[in-house]
């Protein structure tokens, strides 16, 4: 199966059914398999990764990885994110994506979102006023906060 699809892994997470297929096998093959599955959703350029990380059912293959995933397809998946990061921010399946990324990744991924939203750069303000897309909404999902000490 994994022979037959070569190639065309990405765009089988892009529909309903193929998501849970991609799924299944990052959840039952040998590590080399997976491999080369993960790969073709994560290391064809930051265009195939958009595509299917801004999916509706791709975003769950994407979340999948984030969370199931090797340290280094986990790696690479956060700096695709970070990379594109007003993008999957202002993607109501992206955000999910980048949600994602801070539950899993911990305070290390928050300060890294947090430095890359501190960057110089255009669009930031859309982010503040995106529906689909609050980081400190995110932040209150992936760490909330403990109950303030009475005075």
């Amino acid at each position: 199966v994994n022979k037959s699809l070569k190639g065309k892994w990405a765009s089988l997470a892009c529909h309903e059914t193929g998501s849970l297929v991609v799924q299944h096998a990052f959840e039952n093959l040998e590590a080399e398999a997976k491999d080369g599955i993960v790969d073709e959703l994560i290391n064809n350029g930051p265009a195939v990764f958009a595509e299917v990380a801004k999916n509706q059912w791709g975003s769950y293959c994407i979340q999948h990885i984030l969370e199931h995933g090797s340290e280094k397809h986990r790696t690479q998946t956060l700096q695709h994110l970070l990379d594109g990061l007003l993008d999957f921010a202002t993607s109501e399946q992206g955000a999910k994506s980048v949600t994602k990324a801070l539950k899993e990744g911990g305070k290390t991924t928050l300060n890294k979102i947090v430095e890359r939203m501190c960057e110089p750069a255009n669009g930031w303000v859309d982010v503040s006023f995106s529906l689909t897309f609050s980081f400190s909404s995110l932040r209150f999902r992936a760490y909330p906060p403990s109950p303030l000490p009475l005075r």
